[in-house]
């Protein structure tokens, strides 16, 4: 039968939202919170979630320009989370580390979450059009594992993305005035059933 072939991961800043409410995008956690994460993140999976995904990427930021709640996490939040599906079976651990030359910290941090969860770390995203330098020292977080026992796996990108995502709306008709508004007039704009219709209209055309 048709079905929507999709499943969907645990996301770190949907559990830190949900447990720490408006402090989850500015403070780490407290241990009380970190244990109600990882109860939380367990329930998650256990009612249908695939695993773990997390960021720590530079370029990963809320509506408002800030820091997802994600990166206010401290080393030892991710490394606990990580640890929280290890007898979950058939769970799946996603991590993003950022873009350009991977720091030694952020290699160590690979491989000691793919340790707490025994299972593979992927990471997202090696760009195989990148010069030459970047993505083969981005790979060597793979040897680093490897050597303690870890496996850290590339998400790779084959081909060059002619459109990213923050650009792809600028693109289509009638998008470019409202997405040049401010955050709370844009939002405004997109929840307005007549704006929705225009651009739905000049999108057709």
């Amino acid at each position: 039968r048709l079905a929507v072939n999709s499943a969907f991961m645990v996301g770190h800043s949907a559990i830190r939202r949900v447990v720490m409410g408006e402090r989850a995008s500015s403070e780490e956690a407290t241990e009380e919170e970190l244990a109600q994460m990882v109860e939380l993140l367990r329930q998650s999976i256990r009612e249908g979630g695939l695993g773990f995904s997390s960021s720590i990427a530079q370029t990963h930021n809320d509506g408002e320009g800030q820091p997802v709640p994600s990166r206010h996490a401290s080393r030892e939040e991710l490394v606990a989370l990580a640890g929280a599906i290890r007898d979950l079976p058939g769970t799946a651990l996603e991590f993003l580390p950022g873009v350009g030359l991977f720091t030694d910290e952020q290699k160590q941090l690979m491989t000691d979450l793919s340790l707490a969860a025994n299972r593979p770390l992927n990471w997202n995203l090696l760009g195989s059009l990148s010069p030459t330098q970047i993505w083969q020292q981005q790979l060597t977080s793979a040897d680093r594992a490897a050597a303690r026992g870890a496996k850290v796996v590339a998400l790779a990108l084959p081909d060059l993305m002619k459109m990213r995502a923050t650009t792809l709306l600028h693109q289509l008709n009638g998008w470019k005035q409202v997405l040049e508004l401010g955050p709370a007039e844009r939002r405004a704009a997109v929840a307005d059933p007549d704006t929705r219709a225009a651009l739905s209209e000049a999108v057709a055309e």
